[in-house]
């Protein structure tokens, strides 16, 4: 009888690696939703997680910040100055309230409204930013919370079609 063996190389393109591939996905999505500790500065609404209490996402500061938040140092469409803002990906964001629409508006503070295609969010790293300098955007320098699309990376986006996506003092989401 003869024993057919699988060399150690193999075994791990075979076995290993798929496995700390599907581990990595499933951590990656783990965080459930929560109720945020701290107020709610944004709230989001329309096609998310049926698991979501009253089909509601309130979002506080606290829950953004134990997302994967990352510096970004950039200008915006309006200025020619670099600024310092921490914040996460849309992508995580949508993720986490388990969105599940096409289209997603976005409401000010005024409530001025824009209709983004959930798309951007996937095919480019748009930033949901909530801090400049290290300290959380305050109603005067545009907060509680901004999107800035990355026009330093990816200079096709500095176009005015794209900067009427950008939106800044952002209360609500709903997908759609």
């Amino acid at each position: 009888m003869h024993h057919i063996g699988l060399g150690s190389g193999v075994l791990m393109k075979l076995v290993v690696v798929p496995l700390i591939w599907l581990l990595s996905v499933i951590t990656a999505h783990a965080q459930p939703y929560e109720e945020p500790k701290e107020r709610t500065i944004i709230t989001i609404t329309g096609k998310i997680s049926s698991d979501i209490p009253d089909g509601i996402a309130r979002i506080g500061y606290d829950t953004l910040e134990k997302m994967d938040v990352k510096d970004l140092k950039t200008r915006t469409f309006y200025s020619k100055n670099k600024y310092n803002f921490s914040g996460v990906l849309m992508r995580d964001l949508l993720d986490y309230v388990g969105a599940k629409g096409d289209m997603l508006e976005v409401t000010a503070l005024d409530d001025y409204r824009i209709t983004v295609p959930i798309s951007d969010y996937y095919d480019y790293d748009v930033w949901l930013v909530f801090k400049l300098d290290g300290k959380r955007l305050s109603i005067r320098n545009r907060g509680p919370a901004r999107i800035i699309y990355p026009i330093e990376q990816k200079p096709e986006l500095n176009d005015k079609k794209i900067a009427g996506r950008y939106i800044w003092q952002i209360k609500g989401m709903k997908i759609k």
